[in-house]
Formats: C-alpha cells, structure tokens, sequence
C-alpha cells in the first residue's frame, strides 16, 4: 500500500498563539509547512531559533539516563534484548546532553 503526500503550497498565516518563525521552508514543497510555526521553548518573541540552556540539557540528560535505566532492568526482568539495546542508547544519549549541558556552563 502505498502512502500519498500531499504538497502544500498555502501561505496563511499562523494562528495568533504562535510566534512568527524564521526558520526556512522545505525547499521541495511537500511535507508539513513548518514556516510561521514555533514552538514557544524554541524561539524568542521575535521568531528567532534559540539555543536550549545548560541546565534543560543537563535535566534532559538526567531524565535519559534514569529512562535508560528503566528501559535496561524492564529487559534484565522480561529477557527482552530490544528493550536493553534502547535502554542502553537512551543511557548514551542521556550522557551526551548531560556531558553538553556541563560544557555550555563552563563557557
């Protein structure tokens, strides 16, 4: 079965919650139109993109470990070998946003 895309190729504008974006449209036209759409943690008032600070990183982190964590005991308790592969690459993922959050404090 194959799947439809449906090109997009409207220019309305935003709805008045959401910041005016300055983020590039995809240049092929199709897929969700992400232009004038931000989310309020990702850009400032004026709709420009925004770094996340260290200490969101470093929570984010913190919260990929322990999920990792939990993933890793879930398949130690049901032999489930996928579960403690995910588990073991959210624990990596979590130390690298961790380990990032940390460099972005010390600059």
């Amino acid at each position: 079965m194959m799947r439809m895309i449906q090109r997009i190729d409207t220019d309305e504008p935003p709805s008045s919650s959401l910041s005016q974006c300055k983020r590039p449209r995809r240049p092929d036209g199709y897929g969700p139109d992400l232009q004038g759409i931000c989310r309020a943690d990702t850009c400032d008032e004026g709709g420009t993109p925004v770094a996340k600070s260290s200490t969101r990183d470093k929570v984010e982190g913190a919260i990929d470990t322990a999920a990792g964590r939990i993933l890793e005991a879930f398949s130690k308790l049901t032999g489930n070998r996928s579960a403690g592969a995910k588990g073991k690459a959210a624990r990596g993922r979590g130390a690298g946003r961790s380990a990032k959050g940390r460099a972005k404090s010390r600059s």
